[in-house]
């Protein structure tokens, strides 16, 4: 692994917010005692004030951690709760896999949307990268996300500029350093989540118009709603000639799948997609090969 981490690397057009940071930053942040966790429910919360914001069954990590012999216990029992483990994985049929796979990010969730420990996570994730010699990333990110010390929304645009800070500072040590966002609906939260991240976009890229990079929408395909069903926003902010969405870019999350009735693959192709994530089904249609090919 060192020799590949020296290796020069073009860039990352495919990691997740949640999913990027390394598991070791994750743990360092459950020895802040604001950061507490369900063992019934196995979803951690962040209390910036402590007792008096904790809901009932949530204990903090730091007085958990203090009922085993020995903390790293507790720590290797964390880390298979936030990582994939074999046992949630190898010899399982896909759709047994995401029921764990999905609970990974809902457990970690709050974590990211706390905004000290948002830009810690950013930056971690950052200064991997460029442990790796990665220089260009691109972010699927779910926007509007933190909260403050009173667990109140700060809004969008107090987010994108902690981002943009992270970028600022890391361009100061390294200066060709690159990181967009590609904001990300959730298929399974449906149409209002969607319309509510292009919206995101149409704000964003107002004041921070290079930022964002283009529109992505996530979860698994077998069971959630296809492309097509929420071709209409798209369309409608991509053909607005009046905003900032006008000729939006996608780079969709498609073909992540062996059932050849899922045609999303086809719809990312029509959306114009500059990039298809996964894309593993394709060799089910061997004409969209040749449509790839061509683009």
């Amino acid at each position: 692994m060192e020799i590949l981490n020296k290796m020069p690397k073009g860039a990352i057009h495919h990691i997740h917010t949640s999913a990027a940071p390394p598991v070791n930053i994750y743990l360092s942040l459950t020895y802040n005692p604001i950061v507490y966790y369900n063992e019934k429910e196995k979803i951690f919360r962040i209390y910036p004030k402590g007792e008096s914001q904790k809901e009932d069954g949530f204990i903090s990590c730091v007085e958990m951690r203090n009922f085993y012999k020995d903390p790293k216990e507790f720590d290797t029992h964390l880390t298979n709760e936030i990582l994939l483990t074999e046992k949630e994985s190898k010899g399982l049929a896909s759709h047994d896999i995401w029921k764990y796979f999905q609970h990974k990010f809902t457990r970690v969730t709050e974590l990211g949307k706390y905004y000290k420990f948002f830009k810690t996570l950013l930056q971690a994730t950052i200064d991997s990268c460029i442990a790796q010699n990665v220089f260009v990333v691109e972010l699927r990110h779910i926007s509007g996300i933190i909260f403050d010390d009173d667990r109140k929304p700060m809004g969008l645009m107090e987010e994108l500029k902690i981002v943009q800070e992270c970028i600022d500072e890391t361009k100061k040590r390294q200066p060709y350093f690159e990181m967009t966002l590609v904001i990300t609906g959730l298929k399974i939260v449906g149409k209002p989540h969607v319309k509510k991240m292009i919206d995101h976009i149409h704000i964003g890229k107002q004041k921070y118009p290079d930022l964002i990079s283009g529109f992505d929408m996530v979860n698994e395909e077998d069971y959630t709603a296809q492309i097509q069903e929420f071709m209409p926003q798209i369309l409608a902010a991509q053909m607005d000639e009046s905003s900032p969405t006008y000729n939006m870019p996608t780079f969709c999350h498609a073909g992540e799948t062996h059932d050849k009735k899922v045609h999303n693959l086809h719809d990312a192709v029509m959306l114009n997609t500059k990039r298809i994530g996964h894309g593993f089904q394709l060799f089910l249609f061997p004409n969209l090969v040749e449509e790839c090919i061509k683009r």
